[in-house]
């Protein structure tokens, strides 16, 4: 396949991962003036059924670039799908590069739950949701796999892995989600160098707010519905009109503890695979 003359081909993909700081990533890349991303976030192009409109129709969502050395998009879900990796490799040019985003696995999970309560995909408590993760995607759904792999996502290690096999681990750069909070400008500079546009140093924008967290105000049967069949934009209108805005109750501390325990493995692998130190927030 072959993009058409009405766009191009990314020059970048944020692949991952959810609730992660995708969002926010998207946005301070698109406040460099040398860079374009879509006004549309997550095009889910690689991972579903708009795959098979084409790569013309994929270019045409980047026809606004103009001259923009650094042309990109974010979907979270493309490192977690592994069609979605191995459409990747195949479609995109060589010189495609990719940047992951990654959080404290367990609070990332939290995160997760909370946003698949406010879109009506699970009822029960986070506990009751860590115990059932297993058995449902044993044989998952679709569905399954993206509202039920609370911890599922969150082993990076052989995502990162599978994706660095098929496009080369030169071509993919990981960050973290709490070192983009604590300094956006040095790691925006260092994306930048990454990307092949200029550094802005404290030229950067301020960093963008991502998802804030909501809590559903109808009953969920009404808004897992509206999710399943709605399109995409009047799910988005949907999401802010039956949910509000709120603060999620801390995570019971056994729970915590015993995530921090079964990530303890998978944590020292990626520190392994990456030669560094994760951050100091992800061993508490």
């Amino acid at each position: 396949m072959n993009a058409g003359k009405t766009g191009r081909l990314p020059t970048f993909l944020i692949v991952g991962v959810q609730k992660a700081g995708t969002t926010s990533l998207a946005a301070l890349l698109a406040r460099h003036p040398d860079v374009f991303v879509p006004a549309r976030k997550e095009l889910h192009f690689f991972g579903g059924g708009r795959y098979e409109l084409g790569l013309d129709r994929y270019a045409s969502w980047f026809a606004g670039a103009g001259d923009a050395r650094a042309v990109g998009e974010a979907t979270p879900g493309y490192l977690y799908f592994r069609q979605a990796v191995e459409r990747i490799a195949r479609d995109l040019p060589t010189s495609t590069v990719f940047l992951a985003i990654l959080r404290n696995p367990v609070d990332r999970a939290y995160s997760q739950y909370w946003h698949a309560v406010r879109r009506g995909a699970i009822t029960g408590s986070f506990e009751q949701a860590l115990a059932d993760e297993p058995r449902l995607l044993a044989r998952p759904s679709r569905s399954d796999l993206i509202w039920r792999s609370l911890t599922s996502r969150g082993r990076y290690p052989a995502q990162l892995r599978h994706f660095a096999d098929r496009v080369g681990r030169d071509r993919l750069r990981v960050v973290f989600f709490e070192e983009l909070r604590a300094d956006h400008r040095a790691v925006g500079d260092e994306l930048a160098g990454f990307l092949g546009v200029r550094r802005l140093g404290r030229d950067w924008p301020a960093l963008p707010h991502g998802n804030q967290a909501r809590r559903l105000v109808v009953d969920p049967r009404l808004r897992w519905f509206v999710n399943e069949h709605a399109p995409y934009r009047i799910n988005n209108v949907a999401d802010r009109a039956l949910s509000r805005r709120f603060r999620p109750p801390p995570m019971a501390p056994a729970t915590r503890a015993r995530l921090l325990d079964g990530f303890a493995a998978d944590n020292l692998e990626l520190a392994a695979w990456l030669g560094r130190d994760l951050p100091e927030a992800w061993g508490r």
